[in-house]
Formats: C-alpha cells, sequence, structure tokens
C-alpha cells in the first residue's frame, strides 16, 4: 500500500523482493483495524458498529431472561464495549481533542461532559468501565478526602509547589493511608448506624 497526498503522483515503479513482485493495494487489515490508503477511518468504526449490533442481541435476550444489572453490565463491558474500544487509539482521536477515562476517570469524564465550562476544551470523549453504580461524594466530603491526603504527604492543602513534587510512590502511599482511614470510618458508622436501629 502506498500513501501519497501529493497533487500530481506519479505511478511507482514495480516492487519486487527476490524475483517475487508485490502487489499494491488501497487497504489493508493489521491486528483488527483497516489502514486505507487515504488513512480514513470509515472502514473500521463500520466494522466495530456491525459487530456490536450483532452482540446487541444477546444482550437483549439477557435482558429478557431478567438477568441481575451487574451481570448485564459485565456482559456488555467484555463482549460490546471491547469491541467499541478495538484500537481506539489509534482511530478515534483524529484531529481533535480528545478526553478519555477509564474506570474512576470515566467518572470524570461524565462530569466534564455536564460542564458548560468544558464544552469549548474538547470535541470528543470516551469513558470505559463508568462505575456508575458508585455514588458521587459531597462537596464536604470531597474536600475532606483532599486535606486528608494532603496531611498525610506532610503538604498543605494550598501548597501546589509541595504536591506537584511529590514521587509517584508517595502519592500512593498517601492514597492508600488515606483510603484506608476513610474505610475505617465507614466501619464505624456503618457500626453506630446499626446500633441506632436496634435501639
Amino acid at each position: 500500500m502506498i500513501v501519497d497526498f501529493r497533487k500530481s503522483t506519479v505511478p511507482p515503479p514495480p516492487l519486487s523482493v527476490m524475483d517475487s513482485p508485490i502487489t499494491s493495494v488501497e487497504s489493508f487489515r493489521f491486528l483488527g483495524t483497516t489502514i486505507t490508503q487515504d488513512l480514513k477511518w470509515e472502514p473500521t468504526i463500520s466494522s466495530l458498529i456491525k459487530k456490536a449490533q450483532q452482540r446487541m442481541y444477546f444482550l437483549r435476550q439477557l435482558r429478557k431472561a431478567k438477568l441481575p444489572a451487574q451481570m448485564l453490565v459485565q456482559f456488555y463491558t467484555a463482549i460490546i464495549e471491547s469491541i467499541l474500544t478495538s484500537s481506539i487509539t489509534v482511530w478515534f482521536a483524529g484531529a481533535t481533542v480528545s478526553i478519555f477515562g477509564e474506570s474512576a476517570g470515566a467518572q470524570s469524564v461524565s462530569l466534564h461532559l455536564m460542564m458548560q465550562s468544558s464544552a469549548p476544551l474538547f470535541q470528543q470523549a470516551v469513558l470505559q468501565s463508568l462505575p456508575f453504580s458508585i455514588p458521587l461524594k459531597p462537596r464536604h466530603d470531597a474536600v475532606k478526602l483532599g486535606k486528608s491526603f494532603a496531611q498525610q504527604t506532610n503538604c498543605s492543602v494550598s501548597d501546589l509547589v509541595c504536591l506537584l513534587s511529590l514521587s509517584a510512590e508517595e502519592v500512593l502511599a498517601a492514597q492508600m493511608k488515606t483510603s484506608e482511614a476513610q474505610i475505617t470510618l465507614q466501619d464505624s458508622h456503618t457500626v453506630y448506624s446499626d446500633r441506632r436501629v436496634l435501639r
């Protein structure tokens, strides 16, 4: 395959390897992605959509069978979403600004999609494995969590220089300690709530 965007092109000379001629093609598939001579992604996108639509039938059947929502999500993630996101880093972004998030990152992307102030900053968004069953924290809890994290790093919340100077290991250690403290607090709150109900 020859990619040439010049206005006036000259037919290339015939190519051969060990006296065997090489045939020029307009497109070819590589690891499930169709690469065309004009470097457009329509064939790949159409192929992915067709495969996903075929598998949506099975998801509808499982829904009719009244399977739990968690199992339906797992089926979608493994069988359908995995197809839609195949080679997505290659063909999706193009020449536009795209944002991508996985798991908690997908939750952040969904928030950007709802914010009007973020609209001019990107043109496309990709959400993968969005944990929609996890509730968002209210502002008070989020601020408290941020302060707890900063305390674990011995940095002030407003000291960006200190926070940005942390190594990846220090950030991870502080995050783990903050998460453990939060889990302990949630567990104690749950016990208290249960006792209050029992009374």
